[in-house]
C-alpha cells in the first residue's frame, strides 16, 4: 500500500498560507506575560494562557515589539510600558499572526491596550500626572522652604475624620512638651462634593497664608475609589501652587495620588504627617540646643583667650615697669655716686673761684691801686669832670699812697 507522504517544509509553508489566509488583518489577543527580554530595542515575549481552575498552561506563544513600534509610542502618556509589561501581568495586544518554518508561530504587535492592564482609573491618573509634569508642578511646591518650626497649621479634613482626631490627638500629647495652634477648614475629603470643598479651602488659606506655616491634608484612609478626589487634575494644580507647604496624609499605603506627588511632603497617615512634624520641631529643638552649646564653647574660648592675653599684658606690665624702676634705680643710684664723687672737686673749684674773685676784689680796692703808684684826683669828695675842671679857683685833693695833696684850678681849658 502506497502511503501519500509531503515534505515538512511543505507541511509548514501550507500552514503558513492557510494562517497568511485567515489571518490577513491584526487581531486583539489577551494572554499573561510569563516571560520577557529584550536586545537591539526590540522587546521579546512569551504569553500564556492558563486553565481558569487549575492554573495549567493551556496555550503558549512567542510575541515580538519592534523597537520600531514602541519608539512610537511615547508621545502617548498612556503607554506606561515599565508599568504594562511585568511578569503576571495580564496583557491584551493587537497583533499580525506570523509563522516561519523554523521559527514557528509568533504574534508581531502592533498596539497594546493599556486600560486592560492598568483600568481605566488609573489610565485617567497617568494623564493627570503628566499634565502636571508638563506644567512643571510637581516640584513647585516642594520647592517652599519648610519654616525650621511648625506650631500654626491649617488643616483640611473633615471634623469628624477618625484621621483627623488621630492627628491632633497625636500632637496635643507629644512628650516634647510643643504647643500648636491649629486651625480646622473643614471639608468632605470623599464623594462627588470633596473636590470643590477642598479646593475652596485651599483658595481661602492662600488668602490669609500669612497666618499660617503649613497646610496639612488628611483623612483616614479608605479604598480607592474613596480616594478618587485626590487624584483630580484641578485639586492638584491647586495644592502644587498653594503659597504654603502642603503635607498630605491621606491615609493610604499602596498608591501615591496626584496630591501626594505635588505636596511639599506626603506621608502615609496622619499621625505619620504629626510624628513629621514633631520630629522637624525637635530638629529645630537641637539645633537650637546645639547652638546654644557651641555659643557657650566659643565664649569660654574667647573667654579664656582674653584671659591669657590679660595675664600676658600684665605680666609684661609688670616686667616692663620693674626693668624701667630698676633702670631708674639704677641710674639715680650711678648720679648719686657722680654727685657724691664730684661735690669735693666742685666745692674746690667754687672756693678757687670765690678766692680768685676776692684777690681780683682786693686788687681792685682803692688802697692797692694807689699802691701800685697810681693817684685819685676829686673836686669836693667828688670825682673830676670835665666841666668841673672850669672853675678857676677850685680846690682839688690829690690822694696817693703817700698822702694827700691840695691843688688849685689856676687855668681853665677854654683858656688855652
Amino acid at each position: 500500500m502506497t502511503m501519500n507522504t509531503i515534505s515538512l517544509t511543505r507541511l509548514l509553508r501550507q500552514v503558513q498560507q492557510v494562517l497568511e489566509l485567515n489571518f490577513l488583518q491584526t487581531i486583539w489577543v489577551e494572554g499573561e506575560i510569563a516571560g520577557m527580554s529584550s536586545s537591539n530595542g526590540h522587546i521579546y515575549l512569551e504569553l500564556v494562557e492558563k486553565e481558569e481552575n487549575y492554573g495549567k498552561i493551556a496555550a503558549k506563544a512567542r510575541a515580538t515589539i519592534w523597537k520600531n513600534i514602541h519608539y512610537g509610542w511615547n508621545g502617548n502618556p498612556t503607554f506606561r510600558l515599565n508599568e504594562i509589561l511585568q511578569e503576571g501581568n495580564n496583557i491584551r495586544v493587537k497583533a499580525k499572526v506570523n509563522f516561519h518554518e523554523i521559527y514557528g508561530l509568533s504574534l508581531n504587535i502592533q498596539d497594546i491596550d493599556p486600560s486592560f492592564t492598568l483600568g481605566d482609573l488609573a489610565l485617567e491618573r497617568i494623564k493627570t500626572i503628566e499634565a502636571l509634569r508638563n506644567e512643571n508642578l510637581l516640584k513647585t511646591n516642594k520647592a517652599l522652604p519648610l519654616p525650621a518650626a511648625i506650631q500654626r497649621i491649617a488643616i483640611i479634613s473633615s471634623a469628624s475624620a477618625e484621621g483627623y482626631q488621630d492627628f491632633i490627638n497625636h500632637l496635643s500629647q507629644n512628650i516634647f512638651g510643643y504647643a500648636f495652634n491649629t486651625t480646622l477648614f473643614a471639608s468632605r475629603v470623599q464623594g462627588n462634593y470633596s473636590i470643590t470643598d477642598m479646593s475652596q479651602q485651599l483658595d481661602e488659606i492662600a488668602r490669609s497664608s500669612y497666618k499660617f506655616d503649613c497646610v496639612v491634608i488628611i483623612r483616614g484612609g479608605g479604598s480607592k475609589l474613596d480616594l478618587l478626589a485626590f487624584d483630580d487634575l484641578e485639586l492638584a494644580r491647586k495644592v502644587a501652587t498653594c503659597p504654603l507647604p502642603v503635607l498630605s496624609g491621606i491615609g493610604h499605603d499602596s498608591d501615591v495620588s496626584a496630591v501626594d506627588l505635588v505636596a511639599h511632603q506626603h506621608l502615609k497617615t496622619p499621625t505619620a504627617v504629626a510624628d513629621f512634624i514633631l520630629l522637624q520641631n525637635q530638629y529645630f529643638e537641637n539645633s537650637l540646643d546645639q547652638a546654644a552649646k557651641e555659643i557657650k564653647n566659643w565664649t569660654e574660648k574667647i573667654t579664656a583667650a582674653n584671659n591669657r592675653h590679660i595675664n600676658m599684658l600684665y605680666q609684661n606690665l609688670r616686667l616692663s615697669s620693674q626693668s624701667i624702676l630698676n633702670n631708674r634705680q639704677s641710674r639715680i643710684s650711678g648720679l648719686a655716686a657722680k654727685l657724691q664723687t664730684a661735690t669735693p672737686y666742685l666745692l674746690k673749684a667754687y672756693q678757687r673761684n670765690l678766692e680768685e674773685a676776692n684777690h681780683q676784689l682786693q686788687l681792685l680796692k682803692p688802697e692797692a691801686i694807689l699802691q701800685r703808684g697810681y693817684s685819685l684826683t676829686t673836686l669836693n669828695g667828688k670825682a673830676l669832670t670835665k666841666e668841673a675842671l672850669q672853675q678857676i679857683g677850685a680846690t682839688l685833693e690829690t690822694y696817693t699812697t703817700f698822702g694827700v695833696i691840695i691843688s688849685t684850678i689856676v687855668k681853665g681849658k677854654e683858656h688855652e
